[in-house]
């Protein structure tokens, strides 16, 4: 008989700690929900015109030079265009800039104004604090669809709400590819994988490990769409580091959304990328520069 109601008690332990665990993480959700909040007027939504190193249009933000290197090891740089670049940004608060100071300091901007001299930038976002791959999909595209003509670029960083509000891997691929879809031949595209959310000191452990661990299979979902003509910006890696190690540096006041030095690290690691991608596009019988290692995989393996 003892044992019997021994069994039961294991049994019932073991049925119970799953659920108590599932509890502590809604309530530590909701706890990171109720936080300090930033101020959201200062994003960069509509468009304008960015012209690297000029001072009224990109203040003090300084091109930063391509860098591209060949096989043999020869380096080449974009070079000065003589038509401007057409970018659209398609994504979430991050896209949008919550936590930046200004406009000027938004990642979009940071990106436009670091392509290099000698060019200039058509820029506009369609990006919205909150969304999520489906509210991309269903009113960013369609908008940026009806705008007219689609842009020489499309950036999409889109992928962190998803994996806080838990939308299901294989919904949260299929609206990836959908959006992949309807961006016509000849528009490059470039997607920013989800960033490291285990760094982020606005979530109490253990969410935040969840958090970082569900985020890590969002991204190998992104990083596949490589296989789709789009090219892949490792975020995770390349920042997390430097979020997790100083993140009163990097972080803006709610401890989740980068603030400017964190954007001004976020477009290091974006723009040898874009840089890359425009200039394959631009000079498509030259020979081809070898991968930057911000478009490299993740170690987190192939995406489920």
């Amino acid at each position: 008989m003892r044992q019997r109601v021994r069994r039961r008690s294991v049994l019932f332990t073991a049925a119970a700690l799953p659920v108590a665990f599932l509890v502590l993480l809604f309530v530590e959700a909701q706890v990171a929900a109720s936080g300090p909040k930033v101020e959201e007027t200062t994003t960069f939504t509509g468009s304008g015109r960015f012209a690297p190193g000029d001072p009224a249009s990109c203040g003090g933000t300084a091109p930063a030079p391509a860098n591209l290197v060949l096989a043999g090891g020869r380096r080449v740089d974009l070079g000065p265009s003589p038509r401007p670049v057409r970018m659209a940004w398609l994504g979430d608060s991050t896209a949008a800039g919550v936590g930046a100071s200004s406009p000027a300091r938004t990642l979009p901007v940071l990106v436009a104004c670091g392509l290099g001299p000698g060019r200039t930038v058509e820029l506009s976002s369609y990006a919205v604090s909150g969304a999520r791959v489906e509210d991309v999909l269903e009113r960013q595209l369609p908008a940026l669809l009806a705008a007219g003509p689609l842009p020489d670029m499309v950036v999409i960083d889109v992928g962190a709400n998803d994996v806080t509000h838990l939308t299901r891997v294989n919904a949260f691929r299929n609206a990836y590819l959908a959006i992949l879809n309807q961006l016509v031949t000849g528009t490059a595209v470039i997607v920013l994988g989800v960033p490291d959310l285990g760094s982020a000191t606005r979530l109490p452990q253990p969410l935040r490990f969840v958090a970082g661990w569900r985020g890590g299979t969002y991204d190998a979902v992104v990083e596949a769409m490589r296989d789709h003509d789009a090219d892949y910006v490792n975020i995770a890696d390349f920042t997390g580091p430097a979020f997790s190690a100083e993140p009163d540096r990097y972080f803006a006041a709610d401890h989740y959304h980068p603030n400017d030095e964190g954007y001004a690290l976020w477009a290091r690691t974006v723009l040898p990328v874009v840089q890359w991608r425009l200039y394959k596009v631009e000079h498509p019988t030259d020979e081809e520069p070898l991968m930057p290692k911000e478009a490299k995989g993740t170690i987190k393996g192939d995406a489920p």
